[in-house]
């Protein structure tokens, strides 16, 4: 029994991360499908990451990009990734201060920052400097994409990692590699300080001893493997690496992008 349970044990774990891999690749589509609905109702425009870009927006003032494609889906669970077991804001609570009356989906804003599947904001949806320490959000036009199958849209995400062990759910939101085009040194952000806004509770891309431990809140659930879906509506999964490609990558952005048609973040 115990050399059989030797035997079977790895293939029953490497069911379930199969199992669970495939669950999250079908949550990711059903994400992608929900803003496919968004952008048809709303010009062809990538979802606001959020209303507000101050520090202190909260359920009465802001709403989240989870929040605006909720309704075209009604299936929260979806932002879950099941291979994702830590502790996170529980979207049922209902006596706190996520309530609005008479907003059914109010109830979900602090959860809806700890998704898992992350959103490539700064590409798709910056909030704009508009004045001294203002910002507003102006999301781009899903039609700006030249390579819309290699332009990601949404990646796995993790909310924190602590000695190497994810906590607290996922994120909202990720952070690009990479920043400026070599040659050039052009802002590839394209509109000020994007990175400022959306960031803080995002650990920007960094290197130790030679490999890429942190991935600018993009996580590897899946046995060292992560899902994303692009902008054209495909999902598969990757490795960690593949997100650097056409990026001469180095730590907090000090790298630079030297091939923007393998580039997988700009629209363009």
């Amino acid at each position: 029994m115990a050399i059989l349970s030797a035997i079977l044990l790895p293939v029953f774990r490497s069911a379930k991360a199969s199992a669970q891999r495939v669950a999250c690749i079908q949550n990711f589509s059903s994400a992608r499908l929900a803003s496919g609905l968004y952008l048809n109702d709303y010009d062809d425009r990538f979802m606001m990451t959020s209303y507000q870009a101050a520090s202190n927006r909260n359920s009465q003032n802001d709403r989240t990009w989870v929040q605006l494609i909720l309704p075209y889906s009604r299936d929260f669970s979806m932002f879950k990734c099941p291979g994702d077991f830590t502790e996170r804001p529980r979207p049922e609570t209902t006596f706190d201060l996520d309530l609005v009356p008479g907003d059914t989906y109010s109830r979900y804003y602090r959860a809806s920052q700890r998704s898992n599947i992350g959103y490539n904001t700064i590409y798709l949806a910056p909030a704009v400097a508009v004045a001294q320490g203002i910002y507003q959000p102006q999301p781009r036009m899903a039609s700006q994409a030249t390579d819309p199958s290699n332009t990601l849209m949404f990646i796995d995400s993790v909310w924190s990692v602590v000695g190497g062990t994810p906590r607290g759910g996922g994120n909202f939101v990720v952070s690009p590699p990479c920043r400026y085009q070599a040659g050039t040194n052009a802002d590839s952000f394209k509109s000020g300080n994007e990175a400022d806004v959306y960031t803080a509770n995002v650990s920007q891309w960094e290197m130790r001893n030679g490999d890429i431990k942190d991935f600018g809140g993009a996580w590897p659930w899946h046995t060292g493997r992560m899902n994303v879906a692009r902008v054209d509506g495909s999902s598969k999964s990757m490795n960690p690496p593949r997100l650097t490609d056409g990026c001469n990558f180095g730590s907090r952005w000090s790298g630079l992008i030297t091939d923007a048609s393998s580039y997988m973040w700009d629209l363009n």
